[in-house]
């Protein structure tokens, strides 16, 4: 099977994956966000997959998050941020899935890095998913389970 089409979150945004006819590992696409300033414009993505024909593959994308217009008078200005997304591709009793864990990393000053990257799981479906649906995907789709681990405090 083929990780090729469209593809949608538990947050309804939608992922259009397309492999490249020339170089089948290459994904090009767009991404539509359902959530936070970038909403309602499609955003380019780039990734990669290893195609290899299996019923279960790798797969990668990225997607820059560019302002689409200037922040409106009294808000603070709005800067570019970048989210990589990076899981599986399965099918489990006939339903395919992604399982992918992201980061987003938006613009800090310097000082500030320490909180310029987030981390979560996104799961994503051929069409809307249900409440079953994702069930099964977070039954079967452990791959960011070392990330909610706690994390102990560092020692300073």
């Amino acid at each position: 099977m083929s990780i090729a089409g469209d593809w949608f979150n538990e947050l309804g945004s939608m992922a259009t994956l397309t492999l490249d006819p020339n170089d089948p590992r290459q994904v090009v696409g767009y991404y539509h966000t359902n959530v936070g300033q970038a909403q309602q414009r499609n955003y380019p993505l780039v990734g990669r997959c290893d195609n290899a024909g299996l019923p279960d593959q790798v797969v990668s994308w990225a997607v820059v998050w560019d302002p689409p217009d200037p922040a409106p008078p009294g808000q603070p200005p709005r800067k570019p941020s970048v989210t990589a997304w990076v899981g599986q591709y399965h099918v489990v009793l006939g339903i395919e899935f992604i399982a992918a864990t992201w980061l987003l990393t938006r613009m800090t000053e310097a000082a500030d890095d320490w909180e310029s990257t987030l981390v979560s799981m996104d799961f994503f479906f051929r069409i809307q998913p249900t409440a079953e649906m994702l069930n099964l995907a977070k039954r079967f789709g452990k791959v960011a389970s070392h990330v909610s681990a706690p994390i102990a405090e560092p020692r300073g």
